[in-house]
């Protein structure tokens, strides 16, 4: 059995986008304004596969307070592969805190700045749908 989410309408990006912008702001109080350019999930037998397109853009502020010495700082130097591997090494271990059972692997990882702060991510996520549907209930999703 295979069932398939694509999001491709543009308003529904947007909405997706300002729920992930307002529940950053609530949570950590970060002003981080998201755009999602895409969003696919698989459910194949079990296995959940989701594929997220974003970009951010954050304040300089945010950045240097809060962002940077927390989240990026340890990914800002070397080689690209290696700041792949580590950011993508850092979400997995945060997610294993979390008791979370979801694999991430990071294809693309971008910082520019310009008037903001560009962040540009692409990545997939593997987990489980008993994972997907206990993660959600806990987060009182379902």
């Amino acid at each position: 059995m295979q069932d398939v989410v694509k999001i491709e309408s543009e308003f529904i990006k947007n909405i997706i986008s300002n729920l992930v912008s307002r529940v950053l702001k609530n949570k950590k109080d970060y002003d981080v304004q998201f755009q999602l350019n895409e969003l696919h999930a698989e459910n194949t037998d079990g296995d959940i596969y989701v594929h997220i397109d974003m970009n951010a853009k954050i304040e300089n502020e945010d950045l240097i307070k809060n962002i940077i010495p927390n989240y990026i700082k340890p990914f800002m130097w070397g080689d690209y592969k290696i700041r792949k591997a580590l950011a993508q090494c850092a979400v997995n271990q945060y997610l294993k805190g979390k008791n979370y059972k979801i694999e991430i692997e990071l294809s693309k990882l971008e910082c520019r700045k310009e008037s903001k702060i560009n962040i540009y991510v692409n990545g997939n996520a593997y987990m489980s749908e008993v994972e997907l549907q206990r993660i959600l209930k806990e987060k009182n999703v379902l």
